[in-house]
């Protein structure tokens, strides 16, 4: 009974040594997009993410080492388009950025300006027509993307601004999708070497102080692709809105590779969401989305962000569909001059929003207990 208990201990411990042995050797050959190798690493990341429990922003409270200038040291990729390039201006108001700070940032759209090729006094780089001018986009001037574009094109240049604005806003979305990657390279040839890129929409706000935080702790030279989580395990990507961060090598590494660039440039003509297509650039040189780092990131405007339990005391990055200039304005009002990073808690009082001591004593309000857009955070129940 014994030498049985012995041998079947061993076969137990061989099997499960093969296993391991086998997956490592698995994840090394197979390409970095395969989706064996995507879900080992979502479920991975996850069980990492659990088991940092409530410590997970321990490190912020170490030394930096990696300290910044944030308007030498990043830059902003900022994208509008005709249909929305009135929400331009109050955000670069917000920002405070103007002409003089062109080694800051850069604009993209999907149309070039009759103003001398610049909007709210700043150029505007038209992305999508850089796209359609790459040689591997020769054979696909017909697609209906570049139809679109085409169409926007045509009426920008008779001067006829209902149609453009129709063109805009009913295809813009479509257009989108061209500009992340053709942007990314733009930014990191024509401005001064930056430590870090940060993508966001023209109905995004970055509160500075915080970021810089962040930044001041990540080593802009190791591959880093970090944002707001979303998607499945074959497509993890982060989302646009609430702002995309790219550090130089990250952004070295994939702007290096002509073949991966040309391949889902030519993937973006039929796929609709732009940030999860840099993602998928990104998988194929080996950069993944680092999940530790989600809850600093918010897609929402100010009044409906979900403050949960798990970022109370974490850095807030970021505001996301701030189409309102005026909110847009009185956003850049409230953060643009902080020095100290903002926490998601601080919402509560920023925004005179309802005692916490209140929900202590009365935690559900009738018809109030739930803020914001359902996601997969929310169960729906039907009356």
């Amino acid at each position: 009974m014994l030498i049985t208990s012995r041998r079947l201990k061993r076969l137990i411990t061989s099997l499960i040594s093969t296993l391991i042995i086998g997956n490592i050797i698995v994840f090394l050959i197979l390409p970095y997009d395969n989706p064996l190798v995507l879900a080992l690493r979502f479920n991975v990341a996850g069980l990492r993410n659990w088991l940092r429990g409530g410590n997970k922003d321990s490190w912020l409270y170490q030394p930096a080492q990696y300290p910044i200038e944030f308007d030498s040291d990043v830059g902003l990729l900022i994208k509008t388009g005709y249909g929305t390039r009135h929400r331009l201006s109050a955000q670069l108001e917000a920002f405070n950025l103007t002409p003089d700070d062109a080694n800051n940032f850069v604009v993209v759209g999907d149309w070039t300006p009759r103003e001398n090729g610049t909007f709210a006094g700043v150029p505007v780089q038209d992305a999508v027509g850089g796209v359609m001018a790459m040689p591997e986009m020769r054979k696909h001037q017909d697609a209906p993307k570049f139809r679109e574009y085409l169409a926007l094109k045509e009426a920008v240049e008779q001067n006829d601004e209902s149609k453009a604005t129709e063109i805009g806003k009913s295809f813009g979305w479509n257009l989108d999708a061209l500009k992340f990657i053709w942007g990314l390279e733009y930014i990191y040839d024509n401005l001064p070497p930056k430590k870090w890129y940060v993508i966001l929409d023209d109905d995004t706000y970055l509160i500075k102080s915080s970021l810089r935080l962040l930044l001041s702790h990540w080593d802009f030279d190791a591959p880093q692709y970090i944002g707001n989580a979303v998607g499945d395990f074959k497509g993890r990507f982060a989302h646009g809105g609430s702002s995309i961060v790219i550090s130089h090598e990250a952004a070295a590494r994939l702007l290096s590779r002509r073949d991966v660039i040309a391949s889902v440039q030519e993937d973006s003509l039929e796929q609709k969401y732009g940030d999860k297509i840099i993602a998928t650039a990104f998988q194929k040189v080996g950069v993944y989305l680092d999940e530790r780092y989600s809850h600093f990131f918010n897609g929402e405007r100010p009044y409906i962000s979900k403050i949960m339990a798990d970022r109370f005391c974490s850095p807030l990055v970021s505001f996301h569909a701030v189409t309102d200039a005026a909110e847009m304005r009185r956003i850049g009002d409230l953060f643009r001059d902080s020095r100290s990073p903002v926490f998601w808690g601080q919402l509560w009082d920023i925004y005179s929003a309802p005692s916490l001591d209140d929900f202590k004593s009365s935690p559900v309000r009738f018809g109030r207990d739930f803020v914001g857009r359902p996601d997969e955070r929310s169960n729906v129940v039907d009356g």
